[in-house]
């Protein structure tokens, strides 16, 4: 009877049973799904979209400003395992291309963005952005304006080694963050294809021990040059065409007096 009785297949969990899971891990909180932030409206981004490629353009037009030597960083956030139910306690690893790191929040940080500057991205990239002559030109990097990416000592770094930061105004990364408009979407819809293989293969739970194994065939699916190209081509970025995105907005009727948060940090 008792080997009968383990050999069942696991009932699903009941309609209480988020409630029970709750009341156990006191340290688990609930968040709502929010509607799109107004802010990010394009009616209301639309003056400040304009201005960036304004900004943008004086930086891409610099002779010393090669056209390989310009990038792009940003952050995303991976579910661990396919969404079974509508009820669900969702598990996420941040990924902040290209790096793994730890941190207490789970979330990057300005010491994680720091290391990640002076540990990959300059080593990465400084070979490529150095002249025969040994000369180095202007590496272009195109974040977005989370205060972590700005701090005192990842600016004094970019002004030491010749990094332009190039900071997108708020609330526009959905228009003019390449990693957004074209590598995310197909990296979560191919890490999703690596969980489903994974649970197929007999294994009911995906954890953080799965992460790394799921995610690097995922990320060399998604990041191909193609894709790469396709982002910085719908971001009117190579080749130029403010009017790849601004096309795509409507106009507002009468000018907005919002403030504009674009920046460039870069040698004097």
């Amino acid at each position: 009877m008792d080997k009968a009785k383990s050999e069942r297949p696991p009932k699903p969990p009941g309609k209480n049973w988020p409630k029970a899971f709750h009341e156990r891990h006191e340290e688990v909180q609930a968040r709502r799904v929010k509607a799109l932030d107004w802010n990010r409206h394009e009616k209301n981004i639309y003056d400040k979209v304009v201005h960036w490629f304004e900004v943008i353009k004086r930086v891409l037009d610099d002779p010393a400003v090669l056209a390989e030597n310009v990038y792009n960083m940003d952050e995303t956030g991976v579910m661990l395992s396919m969404l079974g139910s509508t009820k669900v306690l969702r598990v996420a690893v941040t990924a902040v291309e290209c790096q793994y790191a730890l941190s207490d929040s789970g979330y990057t940080d300005s010491y994680i963005s720091l290391q990640w500057l002076k540990l990959i991205f300059d080593p990465e990239t400084k070979a490529q952005a150095t002249h025969i002559s040994g000369v180095l030109k202007p590496r272009v990097l195109i974040c977005d304006g989370f205060e972590t990416h700005e701090t005192l000592k990842i600016l004094e770094f970019c002004l030491s080694n010749n990094i332009i930061l190039c900071r997108l105004p708020s609330h526009t990364s959905h228009k003019l963050q390449p990693c957004d408009v074209s590598t995310f979407a197909p990296l979560k819809a191919a890490y999703r294809d690596q969980v489903e293989r994974l649970e197929r293969g007999g294994v009911n739970k995906i954890g953080k021990e799965h992460f790394t194994s799921l995610y690097s065939p995922a990320r060399i699916k998604a990041f191909t040059p193609r894709n790469i190209k396709a982002g910085f081509a719908a971001c009117g970025l190579f080749p130029f065409n403010p009017d790849r995105v601004l096309n795509s907005m409507p106009k507002p009727p009468e000018p907005i007096t919002s403030d504009v948060n674009s920046a460039i940090i870069g040698p004097c």
